[in-house]
C-alpha cells in the first residue's frame, strides 16, 4: 500500500523523502541496479529541497541500500531486496470522547505528524520497510464493536500505535485479542507501567510549579483539556505542578480548570477577572489555551510577564498561531517518541502478549517572553 503525497503532512523534510522512497516506489522497482528517481523529481513531487533529497540518498548509501554514481544517478544495491517487512503500522488519530476540535488542533500543529516522522526514522534506522494506514476505530466517542465493520477496517494490520484518548487501554485489549501488537502514546491509565511511550509530564510540570513559587506567584490557574483530564499523563501533570507550587514559602491559591478549546479558555479567564480574582500565573496543557488567555489578559491591561507569567504545556503553536517564540513552553520530544514506538512495536511483534516496560522521555523548555528571568532559571533556560 502506498501513501499519497498529501498524507506525508508535516513530517520533517528528510523524513518525508525517506517515507516517499519507502511508500511510493513499488517493490518491483526496488531491485539491485534499478535507478532511484532523480533528486530534482523527488524535490518537486514532495516539495523539499534537492539538498534534502541528496542527504536522504546519502543515508540510504550509508545503510548499504543504494550507491551513487557521479554524473549518472543513485541506484539500488542488492541489500534493498532484504529491506522488507510484513509490518503495517496503523496510526489512529481518533479523538475518542473529545469533540473534533481538540484532535484537529493537535494535527494542525503537526503533533501526530512529528511522531509519525520519528516512527518512520526509527524503522528506517533498523533497516525495515513499513506501511502506514490511518483508520477510524472510534466513532462518536465509542470503540467500534461490529465484527464485520472491524474486519474490514483492520484487515492486513498487525501493529497499531494508539494516540491519546479516554479509552486507550480498552482499545489496546481489543486489538491485542485480535493478534495486533499495540503501543500507546502516553500511559493509558494511572496504573500503566508498560506498552507506552510518554514525555516526563511530572518532572516538567514540577519545574513549572517551582518556577512560579520562586517568583512568589500565589494565584495560579491550570488549564486542562476534556477527554484527557482523567488520563495518567494529566494526573502526572497535575501532581507535578502542585508539588512544585508548594515548594515555596507561601501556600498558593490554585485552581484547576477543564476547558474545551481556546474559546472556552477565554470565557473562563474573563469570568475570573470579572469576579475580581486576578491570576498572576497560568499553566496550560495546550499552547492554544495559553495564547487565548494571553489575548484576554493583554486586552485587560495585564502585563506579561510583569503581572502574570504564562507557560504552555506542549510547544505546539506553529501552523495555527505562528507565535511560539513569544510563549514560554514545554517542548515534547515528539520525534524521539516515534523512534521509541518503532522499537517497542518491533519488540511486541515478537511476542504480542508480552509487557514491554513503558518509556518516559525528558522534556525541555522553549524560552519565550512570558516568564520572568527568575522563572527561566528554574526551568533551565538563560537569556
Amino acid at each position: 500500500m502506498s501513501i499519497s503525497f498529501e498524507d506525508l503532512g508535516e513530517l520533517r523534510p528528510l523524513d518525508r523523502v525517506l517515507a516517499f522512497v519507502d511508500y511510493n516506489i513499488p517493490s518491483e522497482k526496488k531491485r539491485a541496479g534499478t535507478k532511484l528517481p532523480t533528486t530534482r523529481k523527488v524535490s518537486e513531487l514532495i516539495n523539499v529541497s534537492p539538498a534534502t533529497v541528496r542527504n536522504a540518498y546519502q543515508l540510504l548509501a550509508e545503510r548499504g541500500l543504494a550507491r551513487s554514481d557521479i554524473g549518472s544517478g543513485t541506484y539500488w544495491t542488492e541489500a534493498v531486496e532484504n529491506w522488507t517487512s510484513d509490518t503495517e503500522l496503523v496510526v489512529g488519530f481518533n479523538g475518542g470522547n473529545r469533540p473534533s476540535n481538540w484532535q484537529a488542533s493537535l494535527n494542525a500543529n503537526g503533533w501526530g505528524d512529528r511522531i509519525i516522522g520519528g516512527l518512520v526514522r526509527g524503522m528506517f534506522e533498523k533497516g525495515l520497510s513499513i506501511r502506514l494506514k490511518s483508520v477510524q476505530v472510534v466513532r462518536d466517542g465509542r470503540i467500534l464493536t461490529n465484527e464485520t465493520e472491524l474486519r474490514g477496517i483492520l484487515e492486513g494490520i498487525n501493529a497499531f500505535v494508539i494516540m491519546p484518548f479516554d479509552s486507550q487501554e480498552r482499545l489496546a485489549r481489543m486489538l491485542t485479542d485480535r493478534g495486533i501488537s499495540t503501543a500507546c502514546v502516553n500511559p493509558p491509565t494511572i496504573n500503566s507501567t508498560s506498552n507506552f511511550v510518554s514525555p516526563d509530564y511530572f518532572t516538567a510540570s514540577r519545574r513549572v510549579g517551582m518556577a512560579f513559587a520562586a517568583a512568589n506567584r500565589r494565584r495560579t490557574l491550570l488549564f486542562l483539556s476534556p477527554g484527557t483530564e482523567r488520563s495518567k499523563s494529566c494526573q502526572l501533570r497535575l501532581a507535578g505542578f502542585a508539588t512544585g507550587l508548594h515548594s515555596g514559602e507561601n501556600a498558593p491559591d490554585f485552581h484547576k480548570l477543564t476547558v474545551d478549546g481556546p474559546g472556552k479558555a477565554r470565557q473562563v479567564f474573563e469570568d475570573f477577572l470579572e469576579a475580581g480574582w486576578i491570576p498572576d500565573a497560568v499553566y496550560t496543557a495546550g499552547n492554544d489555551l495559553a495564547l487565548a488567555v494571553m489575548e484576554v489578559a493583554l486586552q485587560k491591561g495585564i502585563r506579561i510577564p510583569e503581572d502574570m507569567s504564562v507557560i504552555g504545556g506542549n510547544g505546539l503553536v506553529t501552523g495555527l498561531y505562528g507565535q511560539r517564540s513569544s510563549l514560554t513552553s514545554m517542548l515534547q520530544p515528539l520525534e524521539q517518541i516515534g523512534q521509541q514506538l518503532a522499537h517497542m512495536l518491533l519488540e511486541r511483534r515478537k511476542n504480542p502478549n508480552a509487557q514491554t516496560p513503558g518509556v518516559v522521555l525528558p522534556m525541555s523548555f522553549w524560552m519565550g517572553k512570558t516568564t520572568l528571568p527568575s522563572e527561566d532559571a528554574i526551568l533551565g533556560m538563560t537569556r
